[in-house]
């Protein structure tokens, strides 16, 4: 029988190594928490990874919940698009507010073939906020997109009050078929907005490249506007009132010839041979049929929202009025709208 003798030495150092490795061991808990947004709405989805570690990472649940393996003194780094990335202490429920992201270029959007941060898309994609329609007094959400997105024609071809303005988003493609592009509201394809209030809109985005056919197919010929409109939010009720009232009027410095001006152009014409036309005599200035057709005219509208919910029931509604008085007598348009929606979360298991 052979005796192996292990130096002292090496029997320490390997009981150090044991005692670091079990001490190590035992400072791994669990740790966990919960990722919400600034309206404290859940995060579904966002990267939790510990701090200096390669591995310990997972994402957040349905409800914004996230755990994981951790050590005690270890710093989480919470992360997701859109927001501002997060270093907070590794604890036992621990509750993480995200902040909005202002830098727009790391967006997501949803094309046809994929989705793709916003610095890469190279299609022709315009966005237009409800703040862009808010600056200024309009009856038609069409009117609303006038001057905000670039490559978008659209202009008043008939005056009369409520007529809706041509839209334009890839010019004139063709003389027999319309030109109109098309509307999809809130994910139904429409095809006009003319029921639909400014004051409901929260954005619209003008899809103006043949990549929007991968999504609507031919339909998309003329280019494409999606438009979202407002949801209700958790919180506090919110009741807003917005109300406008503006004159319009025809603008014309040329004054109309009277009786005797316009027997001196006749009997002029007559002696130049243009016209062979004999006035009765004893005419005189009766009737100023300017006034008779033109009259100073308004638009008046009035819109009323009212807003709240909580987490698991949210609801939006509004109610308005749209009235205008044309600068032709007798010419005017009315329009009552009515719009309600409700977002009721029913269980984690039903979509």
């Amino acid at each position: 029988m052979q005796t192996i003798h292990i130096p002292r030495r090496f029997l320490l150092l390997a009981g150090t190594a044991l005692f670091t490795a079990t001490t190590a061991l035992a400072q791994q808990v669990r740790v966990s928490g919960q990722v919400l947004d600034q309206d404290q709405q859940p995060v579904i989805g966002a990267t939790v990874r510990v701090v200096g570690s390669k591995d310990e990472a997972t994402v957040t649940d349905l409800d914004g919940r996230y755990s994981l393996q951790a050590d005690k003194n270890a710093r989480l780094e919470i992360s997701y698009i859109g927001f501002k990335t997060e270093q907070v202490k590794a604890g036992q429920n621990t509750r993480v507010t995200l902040k909005e992201e202002m830098n727009t270029l790391g967006e997501v959007v949803a094309i046809g073939y994929g989705s793709v941060r916003r610095a890469d898309v190279t299609t022709a994609v315009s966005s237009i906020s409800a703040d862009d329609l808010d600056t200024r007094p309009i009856v038609s959400a069409a009117s609303g997109m006038q001057g905000k997105a670039a490559g978008l024609q659209i202009s008043q071809a008939n005056g009369a009050p409520g007529s809706a303005p041509t839209i334009r988003v890839r010019g004139t493609t063709s003389l027999n078929g319309s030109n109109n592009p098309l509307y999809v509201v809130d994910g139904v394809p429409v095809s006009d907005i003319d029921f639909l209030s400014a004051d409901d809109i929260d954005n619209m985005q003008v899809l103006k490249d043949a990549s929007s056919a991968a999504i609507y197919g031919s339909r998309a010929a003329n280019g494409v506007i999606i438009i979202n409109t407002k949801k209700g939010k958790a919180g506090v009720a919110r009741v807003s009132l917005n109300a406008h009232y503006t004159f319009n009027g025809v603008r014309d410095n040329q004054d109309p010839l009277n009786t005797q001006q316009y027997y001196d152009l006749i009997q002029d014409m007559n002696d130049q041979g243009v016209l062979n036309l004999k006035l009765p005599e004893g005419l005189t200035d009766q009737t100023d049929w300017k006034k008779e057709v033109y009259r100073t005219g308004h638009v008046q509208d009035y819109q009323l929202s009212v807003t709240n919910g909580t987490d698991k029931l949210r609801y939006y509604l509004s109610g308005g009025y749209t009235g205008e008085d044309g600068v032709i007598v007798s010419s005017n348009f009315k329009r009552y709208n009515v719009r309600g929606s409700i977002d009721n979360d029913i269980n984690k298991w039903f979509l």
